[in-house]
Formats: structure tokens, C-alpha cells, sequence
């Protein structure tokens, strides 16, 4: 198996070290200037990203968080050229994720996600004792997260919660409103962030952070009509330990993500988180900066996002812009002509009056308004015409796409339904 690593992200190359001792090979890295990497892969050649493009090159990808915006592009056109890749969360914004979401539905690509901790024994055992029907604490009410960070930035602080909530969201269930509080300073300063989320269970989760040490860790309670359980979550993830639950000091982060993606490449089992979980993740921690910005709680609908809903949205957005356009030239159109008025009057005016005085003197006065012709050819006084009927041939276009289902039937025709890929040996 041949891969390359996007990115010098400190978890990317070390999950690339444990491929490499699986007996592997990294053969590149791509905007990976830190020396240290070129250290600990010495075969790997230095390339051009977009060669990567050409899918003979490599396996799979092991794509790193660094560089948001330059990193959403790779992602998108790797995607587009259905290349499986290995992405450390968060990568992008979220109406970028969702962008790819659409991608890959229709080029099938593998995208499998990682974020540190996500997979950890204590959390799965967390999952599995509040979801029990016996659970010792009785119905979840409420789950407490305090993370300390060193730096508090508000790049940091968003990106902290998208992966906090990433590890929570399967505890607590969907989350459907978001509410936030900030700094007391600029609405950007996130440095007090403070976050209450309402699942759909009509459990809580209130996120909020706070100054911290060089290592991050966190607290986490959760609260029960009967009890609650403690969990503290630091810089050491083989410490992450609670009363009954499965020992974790064998278990590795980077291991238990190449085991994701041998397993999805194998087709054993689907990527988890899926790339739709990942992108709500994302929304969620984008909403809580919007509430802080705007002061109000946000409602989220987890609507799904295609190809057609998109197209839509947009068209209903044009039809509106097209009548707001409409209605102000017809009022700027009315306002000119009520100006010019006046004028028209003393000039009809002026020629009646001109009229009479011919008539009282016998004058013979000659009828021009056989000869009158409009000031506007009648194509240009038709105007309002013309952009409504382009908006409604746009319409048509929804009639060119094909149906999802048909192409995901091509995509499936064309892989024939299996990866030729070889497996990745995850032990070692």
C-alpha cells in the first residue's frame, strides 16, 4: 500500500509513522515543509499536490487540518477525482464540507475522518452505559464540558469545539439549538466562550473553556436524574479512565485511525464518523460564533444537503432578487416620470392653446399625430419581460440533472461494487 501525506499536521505524520511500520510505504509529501518530516521518511519524494490527482500515484491519502482554506480546495478536487482519503478534523468550514458532501455522493468517493479520541474505550463505554436501559444514573439530563486551553484564540476555540462535540454528539444525540455567550470585550473574542446546546432527547450539553495549561484537558459530567458520572479527558488519552470501564492504556489514537481506514478500504466497515456527522460537527461550532456575533439562539434543521435542494434554494433566492430588482426600477421609472410631468403638462398646454389661437383665425392646422411615433421601440418598452422569462428557462435546467440514484447506479457500475485496494495491516 502506497500512500502520501497532505499537509505537515503533527497527528498526520504521526499516524503516516504507524503505516510505515506496518510495512507500508509513504512515498510523498505534499506541502510538508518541517524538516522533521523529511527525517522520518526519508523515501518519501517531494511533489506537487495536484499530482496526486492522477490516481495511480498512490492509495490513499492522509490529508492534515493545517491551512483551512488551501486545504478545503484539496479536499474538494480530491474528492472530485475519488481518491480515498484519510482527513484529521476539522479541515473546513461547514457549507465547504457539505459542498463535498455532494461531491462524494456522486463520485463514491472514501473519505474516512479522524479526530483524537473519537474511538476511545472510555467513551464507547460512556456511549454504552447512558444509552442502557439500567444505566446507573438514570436519564441523561445534562452533560458539562470544561475545557481548558492555553491558547484561546478564536481559530482555536471553534476548532476545540468542533472536536469536543464531535466526541459528545453520540452520547447526548442530535443536537437541534444553540445558544452562546462570549468574551465580554469584541464580539470576536471567544475567550470566555461559553456554549448551551439542546438535544433532540431534550437532554443538555453546556460546552465553555477557560485558561489552561501548555497541555489541554478537560472535565466532563455527566448528570443523570439519579447520579452522575466524572470523566476528566487530558493531554495522556491512555488515562481517560472511569469506574467499570475497559482498561486503555494498549489503545493508540493513530492505530485505531489506520484500523478506520483499513476497514473502509476493505469495505468491512463504513467510515465513523461519516462525512455528513463530520459537517454538522462543523455547523455546530460555526453556529455557536454566529450566536455570539448576533446575541440569539439558533435553531438547527440537519436538513439534508443535495444537488437538487441546493438548486432550489437558489432559484428561490434569484426569483426574489429579480422581483426586489423589478419593483426598484418600476419605483425609479414612477419617480422620473412624476418629475417630468410638469413638463408635459405646459407642453400640452402650450399646444392647445396654440390651437385655439388657430382656430379663431381661420388658420388651417395640420394633424400630426398620425405622424407620432413612440418614443421607445416596442422591444424595449416590453423590458420586464425579458429577465423574468430567463428566469423561468433557468428552470429547465433542473430537467438536465440527472436523478442521484441513477448516478450513484453509474459510480457503482463503473467500481463494480468493490475496492481493489489492498489492506492496510493496522498491528505493529
Amino acid at each position: 500500500m502506497q500512500l502520501a501525506v497532505l499537509g505537515d499536521d503533527r497527528d498526520a505524520l504521526r499516524i503516516a509513522e504507524r503505516v510505515a511500520r506496518s510495512g507500508h510505504q509513504v512515498v510523498a509529501l505534499l506541502d510538508c515543509d518541517s524538516a522533521c518530516a523529511a527525517d522520518r521518511f526519508p523515501d518519501a519524494v517531494d511533489l506537487d499536490w495536484e499530482s496526486l490527482l492522477d490516481d495511480s500515484l498512490v492509495d490513499a491519502v492522509i490529508v492534515g487540518r493545517e491551512g483551512s482554506e488551501r486545504r478545503a480546495d484539496q479536499i474538494r478536487k480530491l474528492a472530485q477525482a475519488a481518491i480515498p482519503m484519510l482527513v484529521l478534523q476539522p479541515a473546513c468550514e461547514a457549507i465547504v464540507g457539505f459542498e463535498i458532501e455532494m461531491i462524494q455522493r456522486d463520485t463514491n468517493c472514501l473519505i474516512a475522518s479522524h479526530y483524537p479520541g473519537w474511538s476511545h474505550p472510555t467513551l464507547e463505554h460512556l456511549r454504552q452505559v447512558v444509552s442502557s436501559p439500567d444505566c446507573p444514573i438514570g436519564q441523561l439530563q445534562q452533560i458539562v464540558f470544561e475545557r481548558r486551553l492555553r491558547e484561546r484564540d478564536a481559530a482555536t476555540v471553534i476548532r476545540q469545539l468542533s472536536q469536543d462535540v464531535a466526541l459528545i454528539q453520540p452520547i447526548v444525540g442530535e443536537i437541534k439549538q444553540v445558544s452562546a455567550l462570549g468574551g465580554a470585550g469584541r464580539e470576536s473574542d471567544l475567550s470566555n466562550l461559553s456554549v448551551n446546546m439542546s438535544a433532540a432527547g431534550g437532554a443538555i450539553f453546556r460546552w465553555s473553556v477557560s485558561p489552561g495549561t501548555a497541555r489541554a484537558d478537560a472535565n466532563v459530567s455527566i448528570v443523570g436524574d439519579r447520579g452522575q458520572l466524572g470523566i476528566v479527558l487530558n493531554a495522556e488519552e491512555a488515562e481517560w479512565r472511569i469506574d467499570g470501564g475497559p482498561d486503555p492504556s494498549q489503545w493508540d489514537s493513530s492505530r485505531a485511525a489506520v484500523e478506520q481506514l483499513r476497514e473502509a478500504i476493505e469495505g468491512v466497515r463504513a467510515p465513523s464518523p461519516s462525512w455528513p456527522e463530520v459537517c454538522r460537527h462543523m455547523e455546530i461550532a460555526e453556529t455557536a460564533e454566529r450566536s455570539v456575533r448576533k446575541g440569539k439562539t439558533f435553531e438547527l434543521y440537519n436538513e439534508p444537503h443535495t444537488e437538487e435542494a441546493t438548486f432550489k434554494g437558489v432559484m428561490a433566492a434569484s426569483g426574489c432578487l429579480l422581483l426586489m430588482i423589478a419593483l426598484a426600477v418600476i419605483v425609479v421609472w414612477g419617480v422620473i416620470e412624476g418629475i417630468r410631468l410638469p413638463e408635459k403638462r405646459s407642453a400640452m398646454r402650450a399646444e392647445m392653446a396654440s390651437r385655439e389661437v388657430a382656430a379663431a383665425t381661420g388658420d388651417v392646422v395640420e394633424d400630426d399625430s398620425a405622424k407620432s411615433k413612440p418614443a421607445w421601440p416596442l422591444w424595449l418598452r416590453l423590458w420586464p419581460v425579458y429577465p423574468f422569462a430567463i428566469f423561468l428557462l433557468l428552470q429547465s435546467l433542473k430537467l438536465i440533472v440527472r436523478p442521484e440514484n441513477e448516478q450513484a447506479d453509474d459510480v457503482s457500475a463503473k467500481t463494480g461494487g468493490e475496492s481493489s485496494d489492498q489492506p492496510i495491516d493496522a498491528s505493529g
